[in-house]
């Protein structure tokens, strides 16, 4: 069902009925194929959301002389952020309750992690009053995927998983922490060794 609905562009079906098969496999790892639907699912809903909160955020700039219409913007805002907080916390919730504990192989640990400092790093985007503990939350999460990465030979540097790992932490240290010195030394770490293993 869920290739169908991916098909289809039913990305909101799709994120359900991935989210129903890992409640129902419990102690099962999803397979390569099931974790990449997932991932496709999660992008597809998660983004259409934080799409809508960036339009309304500029809309509101916009009207900021216009109590009135600022006001109804605001309000319309909020909702969506609350929107995008529940959907992550349920995604985090679902990754620490059923996938990261059931998952045995390196990338699908590295992945979960990723996905969860991501996830994270959503919430510290648009609520600045949680900002601290999320992105500390994010932080930690970015640091065990990456942390992985480096003690395993398991994942060439070339691997989709590492590569969008490195992408993300960098994206968050540039974005997030404002450290764009260490997002590019992240970047240039993983692009030594990507060269190393050609070279190779």
């Amino acid at each position: 069902q869920a290739k169908i609905a991916d098909q289809a562009k039913r990305y909101d079906d799709m994120y359900d009925f991935m989210f129903s098969l890992v409640k129902k496999l419990e102690s099962c790892e999803l397979n390569i194929e099931e974790r990449n639907l997932l991932g496709v699912a999660v992008k597809h809903v998660v983004s259409a959301k934080r799409s809508s909160w960036r339009v309304l955020g500029a809309i509101e700039n916009a009207v900021e002389s216009k109590p009135h219409e600022f006001n109804l913007t605001k309000g319309y805002k909020e909702i969506v952020q609350q929107e995008i907080e529940s959907l992550c916390l349920d995604i985090i919730n679902l990754l620490d309750q059923n996938l990261i504990p059931n998952c045995k192989s390196i990338e699908a640990r590295v992945f979960y992690y990723k996905m969860k400092g991501d996830h994270y790093r959503y919430i510290a985007e648009i609520w600045p009053s949680h900002e601290q503990g999320a992105i500390k939350r994010a932080e930690e999460c970015y640091d065990e995927a990456y942390a992985t990465v480096l003690a395993s030979g398991d994942l060439r540097p070339s691997n989709p998983v590492r590569l969008s790992t490195a992408l993300n932490f960098s994206v968050f240290k540039f974005e997030i922490l404002k450290q764009p010195d260490g997002a590019l030394d992240l970047a240039r770490r993983l692009w030594t060794s990507e060269e190393e293993t050609q070279v190779s």
